[in-house]
């Protein structure tokens, strides 16, 4: 600012003063802080498995879905892994064990230990990687990790340049894999893989609800056709309440809801059609056909078999579990082959491949023609007559898309889906389909709560009346004669063979009726009277006595369980009772038990954690089941 503006500044206020007065006083400044302007978010959490934790304005949480900002701080534990995205859809997936800086921008990152994979669909590019060991600027898919006393990397697409402090830049092409060690790059060479054909389509079927579709060269997903050839590359997600399959050459890979990948196409890698699949999220079932040979790659894992079989795979953290539910399969990862067989499971952690435990049924039933399990079970194990079975199970009675196919052991495990039933069908060793049958599972109403809840009207007739029960003895409501100038009655109630002792029932009511409470009474023969009173309280003549009589009838189809309910603290005394259906089995924890003539059961099962209702009925069984607290 000059000093002419200033000095003309000075005489303006000199001129507007009073002769010998003060200069006006200036205005004050206003002070007022300005708001804070909210950070926008760097990038936003869309996957979460396992252990991840968030750090933020010096404290950590429990990391949730959702925007993360500059200097927040994202670390994984074991097994554990997240996938960042940003605006503009570059994502960062950070693997186990894992603590990771997030800067002003997505590409502009620190890694302090672990590792993370990254890809880049828009090309729009990274920035610098910080790492204890250099700075590195990546391509556009790959991965980096900090390992002892150095880097390695695995560059997929695009080029890298490492700034090593004493080795300078260093650029990796795609395809390669290097380590930095002590300022020194060391190259490692991958495997050369054997000479593929240009991979074909592979059709995709939408089985329900809405499944979409990326295609080459698109920028949104849209619906999918309900059948469509999937071109290379093209991108899937089955959304919730969605379900469809990939069609190739003997082999079908069922997508179930949350489920999301891309499609690479079919290809013949040697003398094997292979449906090749990558950044898959959420289980696939995977279902060899037996007609010829077929397999499916993901990524560095390919499942391959000739004849029938279903094999599922899922994520745990970063390993991949795949477990044969029926026939067997030839697991290979960086050319080495395991063979997993029904029943068993693996876990593949990079090119270690581990036995994994099976998964344990929460209930156990036997299959027949008819099962009906009135228990809410994750996963239910079904066991089947012979060694050797070779079966179809589905969700629907055609078995258009059967969830199981092909030999099996004793017993399979199969996850049960709200109340949908199951149907099972054996074959014999010329195909030929044998024993069939079906699993229920209808809801739980065998609460003695949930079937003593009606009430019965006794009128005074004069006649006998007659009140049948199964369970107990439900609510019971007498009603009496009314009578002109009558504001009370007496009620009298007692056994027909103790009717000189003093009633079980003596109360003085104000209406023509009284209710006794469900149970009150026993199977029996019972006098029951209403005296009217007068104004001063005594009995007018004329009551009379009513016959009534109380009689057990088992005309159950279904079993009544009167103890132990669900989350009943079980202790050495503790007891199964209740009414087994007419002419049927009980089997109360695999133990036969003979209810009485009038199908009713007590037995002392002690402080165990559950209680398992087993009622065989001609070819019918039914499963309940209480689980109990200790």
């Amino acid at each position: 600012m000059s000093r002419f503006w200033w000095a003309a500044v000075l005489a303006a206020s000199l001129a507007g003063c009073p002769e010998g007065g003060p200069p006006p006083e200036a205005p004050k400044p206003d002070l007022t802080p300005l708001a804070a302007v909210p950070a926008a978010p760097v990038a936003t959490l869309i996957t979460i498995e396992g252990a991840v934790d968030l750090e933020r304005d010096g404290g950590v949480t429990r990391a949730g879905a959702g925007p993360v900002f500059e200097g927040d701080v994202v670390t994984t534990g074991p097994a554990s892994r997240a996938v960042l995205r940003d605006s503009q859809k570059r994502e960062l997936e950070l693997g186990e064990e894992t603590r990771f800086r997030v800067g002003p921008k997505l590409t502009n990152v620190e890694l302090s230990e672990g590792e993370f994979s990254f890809s880049d669909e828009g090309g729009a590019g990274w920035g610098r990687v910080r790492t204890p060991f250099g700075d590195v600027v990546p391509g556009q898919a790959g991965r980096l990790r900090v390992i002892d006393g150095g880097l390695s990397a695995e560059v997929t697409l695009g080029e890298f340049t490492f700034f090593e402090p004493d080795a300078g830049a260093q650029s990796v092409a795609a395809g390669q894999k290097v380590e930095v060690l002590g300022g020194e790059f060391r190259f490692v060479e991958a495997p050369p893989k054997p000479p593929v054909d240009a991979p074909a389509s592979v059709a995709l079927v939408v089985e329900r609800g809405r499944p979409q579709l990326k295609r080459p060269g698109e920028k949104r997903y849209s619906p999918a056709q309900p059948q469509e050839a999937l071109a290379a590359g093209t991108a899937f997600q089955v959304p919730a309440g969605s379900s469809a399959h990939l069609e190739g050459p003997h082999v079908r890979v069922s997508l179930g809801a949350g489920t999301s990948g891309v499609s690479e196409g079919s290809r013949t890698a040697g003398a094997q059609p292979v449906v090749a699949l990558t950044k898959v999220i959420g289980p696939l079932t995977l279902q060899f056909d037996g007609k010829g040979a077929g397999g499916v790659e993901l990524d560095e894992v390919t499942v391959a078999g000739g004849n029938e079989a279903t094999v599922v795979v899922t994520r745990q953290g970063k390993k991949r579990r795949l477990e044969a539910r029926s026939g067997e399969v030839a697991l290979t990862v960086k050319g080495k082959a395991t063979t997993v067989k029904a029943g068993e499971a693996v876990l593949v952690e990079g090119d270690v491949v581990t036995p994994a435990p099976a998964v344990k049924p929460g209930l156990v039933v036997t299959a027949g023609s008819r099962v009906r399990v009135h228990a809410e079970v994750k996963d239910l194990g079904i066991v089947f007559p012979d060694e050797v079975n070779r079966l179809q199970l589905a969700r629907d009675p055609e078995f258009a898309t059967p969830l199981i196919a092909g030999p099996v052991g004793k017993q399979v495990v199969v996850p049960v889906q709200g109340r949908t039933p199951l149907y099972y069908r054996l074959f014999d060793g010329q195909g030929q389909a044998g024993r069939q049958g079906r699993i229920d599972f209808p809801a739980d109403l065998s609460s003695a709560r949930d079937t003593a809840t009606r009430s019965d009207t006794v009128a005074e007739t004069g006649k006998k009346a007659t009140v049948v029960y199964q369970s107990k003895v439900p609510a019971l409501t007498f009603v009496f004669t009314p009578q002109p100038d009558v504001k009370a009655w007496r009620f009298r109630l007692s056994r027909a063979a103790e009717i000189d002792k003093a009633p079980l029932v003596d109360r003085r009511v104000q209406e023509p009726r009284l209710v006794l409470e469900s149970g009150a009474l026993e199977e029996g023969e019972y006098l029951w009277s209403a005296s009217a009173l007068d104004a001063n309280g005594v009995e007018k003549a004329g009551a009379r006595y009513n016959k009534l009589a109380v009689q057990y009838d088992n005309a159950r189809t279904s079993l009544l369980i009167d103890h132990p309910a669900n989350g009943e603290r079980a202790t050495a005394e503790t007891k199964a009772s209740g009414v087994a259906p007419r002419q049927s089995q009980l089997f109360i924890n695999g133990k036969l038990v003979r209810p009485d003539d009038a199908g009713r059961f007590s037995v002392k099962v002690g402080a165990v954690d559950t209680v398992l209702f087993r009622v065989v009925t001609g070819e019918t069984e039914a499963y309940w089941l209480r689980r109990l607290k200790r």
